[in-house]
């Protein structure tokens, strides 16, 4: 009975995060391409620092840098056809060549996880 609890504690929990259909998905690999299609993609203007301070992973990126290397993308995942927002870093002299950042709901207000090296981590 424990193990029957614990396997179905595993399970309810992966799917407690709060963008399971894109959890672990990397951005750079084609091979997780079917997961997600691209519906929105608009290069983000220069961020003032306020700005640039709401998202969290960039925490550690050199303002001067990262400032104007962001770009707003809307991904539907490919399973459920819900659409997320998410905001990452496309400049080298930024990232050094890996994508980092943070995902969100729709309407960009809920922050649900964040990009580093190019997955997608939900919390």
């Amino acid at each position: 009975m424990k193990s029957v609890v614990a396997l179905l504690s595993v399970i309810l929990l992966s799917y407690a995060t709060a963008c399971p259909e894109l959890n672990n998905v990397d951005l750079a690999s084609s091979y997780d391409r079917d997961e997600y299609t691209e519906v929105y993609s608009e290069r983000l203007p220069k961020l003032s620092k306020e700005e640039f301070a709401k998202y969290t992973e960039l925490a550690d990126f050199d303002y001067e840098y990262c400032a104007d290397a962001l770009e707003l993308r809307r991904l539907e995942a490919t399973q459920t056809g819900t659409v997320y927002t998410i905001v990452v870093t496309v400049k080298d002299s930024c990232d050094g060549g890996n994508s980092y950042g943070n995902i969100f709901d729709e309407s960009g207000s809920k922050l649900l996880g964040s990009i580093g090296d190019s997955y997608i981590t939900c919390f």
